[in-house]
């Protein structure tokens, strides 16, 4: 793909001394970027199937070049990346999320309750994530695909750490297109407490909940290719909700008891928020952030979307599955697909 910026034949004469020189248009490199957020990844994906069925978005998917997804996201990414269909992204999550998320009595017997031991089995979802993929590296994908990971243990060495580590499929030193797609969709849904961690890797929300960040610090990597110049990068930034939360008072003088549950969801937010100010800043009118809106569309979209989360009902049911909120509009993302 070439982002070259060229003079059109003929749009010059005799210098073009007084005369306006017409320039080409720059290709444009799209990005897609997928939050995290459980079995709520049901939202993007019927968002993305909504955005199919559209008039004149038809090959909307098609026209893709990089898709980057954390945690349910980063599944929903390498799927996208293999040539998924919007459809069939719902059917998946319909599908895995009878298999995948499903508790026993017996579960929380052996785990007490979730004290100890993580409150889901993996084992559906490798059997499952083994059947789709099969053994496919990420270099046979045809897109390029990046996913968010926090490794454990760096091994031994002098440095010897924990430390983030995003899986990506882009060309030159250090690429992962070696990497199993099945594996790699393990490692992004180790997420604490709901799956036990994989080969010393966990979910990469603990860090990058919303990775449109990284997805854009990615595209412009010196070390790998291709490298697009950054003003013709576009990025649309798909959301799974937002927590609507807030503490009152202007002094807490807390400690770890009162922070420790708080603290959580205003870490993911918080990175989640900051990811979005970066993007906008850099590439402002390239950049889009996508919520439900309590709007038409916020009628139509919800109850598909709660049909399909009510796979489990008894979870749903005592409230363990819990909708958010949503924020944002149908018709800016649209408006925002056609002008770019």
């Amino acid at each position: 793909m070439s982002f070259t910026r060229q003079v059109e034949p003929g749009a010059c004469h005799g210098g073009c001394t007084g005369e306006r020189m017409r320039i080409a248009p720059m290709a444009k490199f799209r990005v897609l970027s997928i939050d995290g957020g459980g079995i709520r990844g049901i939202v993007p994906a019927v968002i993305l199937r909504r955005i199919v069925e559209t008039d004149g978005f038809d090959r909307f998917l098609d026209s893709i070049d990089f898709v980057a997804g954390t945690s349910t996201g980063g599944l929903i990414a390498l799927a996208l990346a293999d040539s998924m269909s919007a459809g069939e992204l719902v059917d998946m999550y319909v599908s895995m999320g009878r298999k995948v998320f499903d508790d026993t009595w017996r579960d929380d017997l052996l785990d007490l309750g979730k004290l100890f031991g993580a409150d889901y089995d993996i084992g559906p979802l490798r059997r499952e994530l083994r059947r789709r993929f099969g053994s496919k590296r990420l270099g046979q994908l045809g897109k390029y695909v990046l996913v968010p990971t926090f490794d454990l243990d760096s091994g031994r060495g002098r440095h010897r750490t924990w430390k983030p580590k995003l899986f990506h499929n882009f060309r030159g030193a250090g690429s992962d297109r070696s990497a199993l797609v099945a594996k790699v969709g393990l490692y992004a849904c180790a997420a604490p407490t709901y799956f036990p961690s994989v080969d010393g890797y966990i979910d990469g929300d603990v860090y990058a909940n919303n990775p449109a960040m990284c997805a854009l610090a990615q595209t412009q990597d010196v070390r790998h290719e291709p490298r697009p110049p950054l003003e013709a990068v576009v990025l649309l930034s798909l959301g799974t909700g937002r927590n609507l939360q807030y503490l009152r008072g202007k002094t807490l003088d807390w400690g770890y008891a009162q922070w420790v549950r708080p603290l959580i969801n205003l870490i993911f937010d918080g990175t989640a928020g900051i990811a979005d100010y970066q993007c906008r800043q850099m590439l402002g009118q390239r950049y889009h952030r996508f919520y439900l809106s309590r709007g038409r569309l916020w009628r139509v979209l919800y109850p598909e979307i709660l049909r399909h989360v009510d796979i489990n009902k008894r979870r749903t049911r005592n409230g363990r599955i819990r909708m958010p909120k949503f924020t944002g509009g149908g018709r800016m993302t649209v408006s925002f697909l056609r002008e770019t």
